[in-house]
């Protein structure tokens, strides 16, 4: 019998993003930025700079293998027993030319633990089709998509989808919908809360 699919995040599920982007961020453009800066994902509004230059420099900063960065606390133990009930679907919001250099970070700390890999890119670059995390999850048939972002999260929740909202970050302390959306802080809790 084939294993139900949960669509995993990477950035901030997996990949400690901000926390490396900012300390990328002040080597290169001398800033001071901590990752408790980051109220928002948006991040041409943290920097204070346009949405096309902060797309620059995300680029920039995910165009690099990222092999000495350590995954999200707890994500091999937390991935490992979900594997052993569930299949994982990685779904992301990076741009597809990041697929690479992703696959080589995931298959350094995740080797064969994921089903597949969705890169859907950053909804505001134009020079992708736009499709949502909730588009996909129906089309992979998911029971639940594990993100950080309330956005989505909201999106997969509307079209049918369970949500976990995934860590205690500042851009995400936000009231979520009462219905389909279960908050987890962590792996451990995140695999208790699937029952593994």
């Amino acid at each position: 019998m084939s294993k139900q699919i949960i669509a995993v995040d990477i950035d901030e599920v997996l990949f400690p993003f901000v926390r490396e982007f900012a300390q990328h961020h002040n080597e290169k453009y001398a800033t001071k930025l901590l990752p408790d800066h980051f109220t928002s994902y948006q991040f041409e509004e943290i920097i204070g700079i346009d949405r096309a230059e902060a797309i620059k420099r995300v680029y920039e900063f995910t165009g690099f293998v990222h092999e000495t960065v350590e995954p999200i606390d707890d994500a091999e133990e937390g991935i490992n027993r979900l594997t052993s009930r569930f299949d994982l679907a990685l779904l992301t919001a990076r741009h597809p030319q990041f697929q690479k250099n992703t696959n080589i970070w995931l298959q350094k700390h995740f080797p064969g633990a994921f089903h597949s890999l969705t890169m859907i890119g950053y909804e505001h670059d134009t020079s992708l089709p736009h499709r949502t995390k909730a588009e996909v999850c129906k089309e992979i048939n998911a029971i639940a998509l594990v993100d950080d972002s309330p956005k989505y999260i909201t999106q997969a929740v509307q079209s049918g989808v369970k949500g976990v909202l995934f860590g205690d970050y500042p851009w995400n302390q936000v009231d979520m919908p009462s219905e389909g959306v279960v908050r987890v802080n962590g792996w451990i809790e995140l695999a208790e809360h699937f029952g593994v």
